[in-house]
């Protein structure tokens, strides 16, 4: 048979075509990256390799099976060259420019457990003059080569592995990549606060936080976005909206402990306008622990990925997500963990409620290497429904090649128990505060997981918030 023919043979999976990276990057960021600092190109050539191997995400990409790709692929292209440059002190800027945040904005973000240890990046650049911290935690740029030799090895084999291209357009375009080191033996007073404030101003911003935490370490790192309110003037930009691009690289050297809280923006307009793309990469060594709580009210967009690998024996992840949607906003929560070595245990628990139109889904993996003996592996997927016309998909998969595993997964959704709410209502609640109780009481346990009085307040009245509005017309729904 001729090649020709085998080629018309039909073929049970359609097969879709993989996108190149388009001419404006190709041009662009070979010059991005002789221009940058010779510091950061191993790291932006090897991201720009994995870009070029995985291509732009396209209609038939698995990565995105619940994501309309249309609507963030015109955000892709170069980000535009003007930018805030770091500053001692907060400036106003020409109309229409990136501003910084001021001093009442600032302090508007702060929570009590971190209010003086605080950094401070605007679309995705770290000002040094704005930010607070003790000798616990020690912080630098990329650019600056405090990274240690190994940490920084692993740093660019992640990069070189990329198969997320908005990701590995972060730590291209990334201006200068923030590192936080703990040293071994360290253990702060208390947490790290980073702040990521996103001027809106109708393109793309880039960020990659490299976080390092060395041998028997224990450390809390507190991240929360936001948008700067009156940054956006521009009819254009109002209309298409901006993408904030955030990649955070975790390293947890031997026997160390991170926990990493993340909280999105809340109650800002430009939730309805903005994307919003959040990758957490993590890498364990031996006897290493990690714990990850997300929570935020999505956007039009949000995209929250996860990629976790267990590396080292005895390591333990713990992965959490909780999001709470109205109006049309969106949140897809995609993670893929992996068991590499054996003695290994990961938890999943993400939770999601959907009013109104909105749309949710989580397409969580597990994969287990061959010899990752004894692994021990679940994940939790729970949705509750609101509305009619909100959407929640769930994907959950286990990939096994180990034969001595505890492995389950589960996924469920629904509506609010009329029993349970009846019986609030019965001793005196209105229906409305009866469904927002059960409501919060839904998203809780993942709440508890951030283990912080402030940060958690932050987040139960910002996810409550959200709601209050809703509540009645759901009800009528329901």
């Amino acid at each position: 048979m001729t090649q020709a023919a085998l080629l018309n043979q039909p073929r049970f999976m359609r097969e879709e075509p993989q996108p190149a990276i388009t001419p404006a990057q190709a041009a662009a960021i070979p010059r991005w990256i002789e221009a940058g600092p010779p510091a950061l190109a191993d790291i932006r050539s090897a991201a720009f390799g994995a870009l070029r191997k995985t291509g732009l995400p396209h209609k038939g990409s698995e990565d995105f099976t619940f994501i309309r790709v249309g609507e963030f692929l015109p955000h892709l292209g170069p980000p535009a060259e003007t930018r805030p440059e770091p500053s001692e002190t907060p400036q106003p800027l020409a109309k229409n420019a990136a501003r910084l945040p001021t001093l009442e904005e600032l302090e508007s973000q702060l929570v009590a457990e971190a209010k003086d240890a605080y950094l401070v990046l605007v679309d995705g650049v770290y000002h040094a003059g704005l930010s607070k911290f003790g000798s616990d935690f020690q912080v630098s740029t990329l650019s600056e080569g405090k990274l240690g030799a190994e940490a920084r090895a692993t740093l660019e084999h992640i990069a070189a592995e990329e198969t997320d291209a908005v990701a590995a357009l972060g730590m291209i375009f990334s201006r200068d990549p923030l590192v936080i080191q703990v040293a071994a033996k360290t253990v702060p007073a208390g947490p790290l606060l980073v702040l990521h404030f996103h001027t809106g101003s109708g393109t793309r911003s880039d960020a990659l936080v490299v976080c390092y935490a060395g041998k028997h370490s224990q450390s809390e790192i507190l991240v929360r976005h936001s948008t700067l309110g009156d940054s956006v003037t521009s009819a254009q930009a109002v209309a298409t909206g901006s993408l904030e691009n955030v990649h955070t690289v975790a390293l947890l050297d031997e026997g160390s402990s991170l926990r990493f809280l993340e909280a999105g923006a809340f109650g800002d307009e430009s939730l309805n306008r903005d994307l919003h793309f959040r990758k957490f990469t993590a890498r364990l060594q031996r006897d290493s622990r990690l714990v990850a709580v997300s929570a935020h009210t999505g956007s039009r967009l949000t995209r929250n990925s996860f990629a976790v690998d267990l590396a080292g024996e005895g390591a333990e992840a713990e992965i959490n997500g909780a999001v709470v949607l109205i109006g049309g906003r969106q949140s897809h929560n995609f993670v893929r963990l992996r068991h590499l070595v054996p003695h290994c245990v990961s938890r999943q628990l993400f939770k999601s409620v959907a009013a109104d139109q909105s749309r949710s889904s989580v397409d969580g993996a597990i994969y287990v290497a061959k010899h990752a003996q004894q692994t021990n592996a679940y994940q939790i997927i729970n949705n509750l429904m609101l509305s009619d016309e909100a959407r929640a998909d769930s994907k959950p998969q286990l990939m096994i090649h180990a034969d001595d595993v505890k492995c389950s997964h589960g996924s469920t959704s629904g509506k609010l128990d009329p029993a349970q709410q009846f019986y609030l209502e019965s001793r005196g609640l209105p229906p409305m505060q009866a469904r927002a109780l059960l409501t919060v009481a839904f998203i809780a346990e993942v709440l508890g997981k951030a283990d912080k009085a402030g940060f958690r307040a932050v987040l139960d009245h910002a996810l409550l918030d959200t709601l209050k509005d809703r509540l009645p017309a759901a009800a009528k729904g329901a």
